[in-house]
């Protein structure tokens, strides 16, 4: 699953970001990497951009970066 597709409230743990996903550099340095639990708090105005809260931080991402971010169900 892409974590664009998570709904507001939804949780999940990021199992990969990919290689050509054009701001990698910016969503590492976030702290977005493997293993971060990650939680969609709000969607803004259709749907873009997108606030979601990693390690106690709330971080707006496009829907077009959350496109290149893999996620798995929290468990």
């Amino acid at each position: 699953m892409k974590a664009d597709e998570l709904k507001v409230g939804e949780s999940a743990v990021i199992e990969y970001v990919a290689e050509d996903a054009p701001n990698k550099n910016r969503i590492l340095d976030f702290g977005i990497v493997k293993g971060t639990k990650i939680t969609v708090m709000k969607k803004l105005s259709f749907g873009d951009p997108v606030v979601i809260k990693a390690r106690n931080t709330l971080i707006a991402l496009r829907k077009n970066d959350l496109s290149f971010i893999s996620v798995v169900e929290e468990k």
